[in-house]
């Protein structure tokens, strides 16, 4: 059995022991049924059988249509279907950061992510892994920065020697060491 046979078998093994699955979706994979490679890449990018999606629309819905079960399954609901989906480490993703300078001329910063929707950014969630990958903390989890958002961080990037700064719209952070991934 190849690795991404191995994958998409661990995947049936866990839908089928989750209960905040839905039973029919259970059901049919307990039946044998066959269970398409529908990944969401550590780059935020989703893939079906390994080929990138290329409609931006598709992956939009996807996106927004993605949740995770208490036991940690992750499945696109785009009603009335439930399928079960693979997600390299991060399940959100951050596009766009965008600020705003209220009357007091205090500075919010807010999110846009993959799926089109917004929340606020607390620069101090911001973390690294010192290599590549930026990631904040949000109400829905998690979020690695991608995209825009990733470069407007890195523009203003700077290591004393002590750990990694940036100064976004005038606010300067540090960023917290990103743990390895589990």
């Amino acid at each position: 059995m190849n690795s991404r046979d191995a994958k998409l078998e661990d995947l049936r093994s866990a839908v089928v022991d989750d209960p905040d699955v839905p039973e029919r979706v259970r059901g049919f994979l307990s039946g044998g049924a066959a269970l398409d490679d529908i990944t969401l890449g550590a780059d935020g990018r989703w893939r079906h059988e390994g080929v990138p999606f290329s409609h931006s629309r598709l992956a939009k819905l996807f996106h927004r249509s993605l949740s995770q079960t208490a036991a940690g399954t992750w499945i696109l609901t785009i009603p009335p279907y439930t399928y079960p989906v693979s997600v390299e480490r991060w399940g959100h993703f951050v596009q766009a950061i965008t600020s705003s300078a209220p009357g007091d001329g205090r500075k919010d910063l807010t999110a846009t992510f993959a799926d089109g929707s917004k929340e606020p950014l607390d620069t101090a969630t911001l973390a690294t892994d010192g290599d590549e990958v930026i990631t904040a903390e949000f109400a829905r989890g998690q979020a690695r920065l991608i995209d825009a958002a990733y470069r407007t961080v890195t523009a203003n990037l700077d290591h004393d020697g002590a750990g990694y700064t940036v100064e976004i719209f005038g606010q300067r952070r540090p960023l917290r060491p990103l743990p390895p991934p589990t």
